[in-house]
């Protein structure tokens, strides 16, 4: 089945794309891995899924509070994967918002079907979608969930956030500072399964080049973890499996945790390879030990910051 490799466990690591030439010249290598990890909770209310091609990355998170949250988060990912399985390998621009939008049409329908049928009314969920076509990356999200690029050692933030705060945020009433702290930063103002559908906002990453790593994460990720760890956890990781084997003991070892997901794709010149088993005896001690400088800023004492780190085994 198509959607088996979608994953929603309450504690998982893995390799989800092995290297594989990238684009017409033939040159670089993309490959990916993702996690999912729940937080203390009988269920995990996030999902994702990354084909083994490197073409597809779904991210989803339920809504929180709202019964079901974990049912739509899966519903609205299998139901994606399913829409974007026969998409055609080459899209212009216009072809793909269609894409999109079909798919997110689909889904949100396919929701409230489900929800007339089990009583529940208020399911939805934050999504983000990035498909490569190629060399270039479309993408696509509503609410929350986020995608950032790691170019040339600098990580940059792709996505806007659907968020109560976001709005006061844009004309300038508060400050990105404010944003970050407001009592309302997890309220969302568009999602899918919203009542009225809420067509795709298209964006794209047009040349995919060696050194490149995305990140496609829910806000579990976002809260546990700081943008300047993320990046230097990008930037140090030795592959796409190293990355997100670090990002998850980082998102463990936060004191409050949501439940976190997400997907690292990484474009290198040369296909790299560190084993699973590997990745799996990275722990929060392990880390501490290694790196204790970037272990005790990360718990907010104050030390110097290199440019980069390299995360040795």
């Amino acid at each position: 089945m198509r959607t088996s490799c979608v994953h929603q466990e309450s504690n998982w690591l893995g390799e989800t794309a092995r290297p594989q030439r990238l684009g017409d010249d033939q040159s670089n290598f993309i490959s990916s891995a993702s996690f999912t990890l729940a937080a203390a909770r009988h269920h995990n209310e996030d999902c994702c899924f990354s084909d083994r091609g490197a073409r597809l990355f779904i991210v989803t998170d339920g809504m929180g509070g709202h019964e079901g949250s974990d049912v739509a988060s899966r519903v609205i990912a299998e139901s994606l994967v399913d829409s974007f399985f026969d998409a055609p390998r080459f899209l212009s621009v216009g072809d793909a918002l269609s894409v999109f939008n079909r798919a997110f049409r689909l889904a949100h329908e396919e929701l409230h079907e489900i929800g007339r049928h089990r009583g529940l009314f208020e399911m939805g969920a934050a999504v983000l979608i990035g498909m490569r076509c190629g060399g270039q990356l479309y993408f696509a999200g509503l609410g929350d969930c986020r995608m950032y690029l790691l170019r040339d050692g600098s990580l940059r933030r792709l996505t806007v956030d659907d968020t109560i705060p976001n709005l006061l945020m844009t004309p300038g009433f508060i400050s990105s500072h404010e944003a970050d702290r407001h009592p309302d930063r997890n309220a969302l103002v568009r999602c899918l399964g919203a009542e009225a559908f809420e067509p795709a906002r298209l964006a794209q990453v047009e040349s995919l080049r060696a050194g490149d790593r995305l990140l496609l994460c829910t806000d579990g990720l976002i809260n546990s973890v700081r943008a300047i760890d993320m990046e230097a956890i990008l930037a140090g990781a030795n592959c796409a499996l190293h990355a997100a084997a670090l990002l998850k003991v980082a998102a463990q070892a936060a004191p409050a945790r949501d439940d976190t997901t997400a997907i690292v794709v990484s474009v290198d010149e040369e296909a790299p390879h560190v084993a699973l088993r590997e990745c799996e005896q990275i722990s929060p001690l392990r880390l501490r030990q290694r790196q204790p400088d970037w272990w005790q800023r990360m718990h907010g004492r104050s030390l110097p910051t290199p440019q980069h780190w390299r995360f040795d085994f």
